[in-house]
């Protein structure tokens, strides 16, 4: 799968659970000139509820494309490491590969604006309530033999914005949350559902974002 396939399905998915019609302009797609790394990202914004008001809920999505996962898209993982390292006697073994997609939840309050921050024990309540919901969506491990053998997905913690007024008093600006997902992409000649029949991750990502905003909006 090359980067162009890999992008428009995730947009496809986006748009099948109606987040890509809440995006902030275009997606952005830059190339890096020195190493030829590629980035895309997408800003997704709608209308908060009324219990999360006055804060503004949004939400980025992202992932690199690096020089290698271009040129592994460009033919066989045992292609690529003939011309790499040439021929060898046994056939070589190759490593299933991952695309991490990063995504990052944001509540906001009104440019300019702050508010008091909660008092200590109701707002630690409710720092550990939304990570341990968002947790269940994001985070993946998998272990062979009771060892932790790799990372599929991660929650970072909960970051608070602040800052102090004239008077000398913190005031609460915004928190925010982010977390990451690899996802599996096809070998080269393989569809998407071919290399993943049991489901198709780059659609599950999108449905995770979007149960994730629930609690995230309701404990604002």
């Amino acid at each position: 799968m090359r980067y162009d396939e890999f992008r428009d399905q995730l947009q496809e998915a986006l748009q099948d659970v109606g987040l890509f019609l809440q995006r902030i302009g275009n997606p952005i797609e830059t190339i890096e000139l020195s190493g030829t790394g590629r980035r895309w990202k997408v800003y997704i914004s709608r209308s908060s509820p009324p219990n999360a008001e006055p804060f503004h809920v949004s939400a980025k999505i992202a992932f690199d494309w690096s020089p290698f996962d271009t040129a592994r898209s460009y033919t066989c993982e045992e292609d690529l490491l003939t011309e790499l390292l040439g021929r060898e006697k046994r056939p070589s073994k190759t490593a299933q590969r991952f695309t991490r997609v990063d995504l990052e939840l944001q509540a906001s309050l009104p440019y300019g604006s702050t508010t008091t921050i909660p008092d200590p024990q109701l707002f630690g309540s409710w720092t550990d309530s939304v990570s341990q919901k968002l947790d269940k969506l994001l985070t993946e491990r998998k272990e062979r033999q009771g060892r932790l053998i790799a990372v599929l997905g991660s929650l970072e913690e909960v970051k608070v914005e602040a800052r102090f007024d004239a008077g000398g008093i913190l005031s609460l600006k915004g928190v925010s949350v982010a977390g990451f997902r690899f996802v599996r992409v096809p070998e080269f000649g393989m569809t998407l559902i071919a290399a993943t029949p049991r489901r198709a991750p780059l659609r599950s990502l999108p449905g995770s974002l979007g149960d994730s905003r629930t609690p995230w909006t309701s404990g604002t």
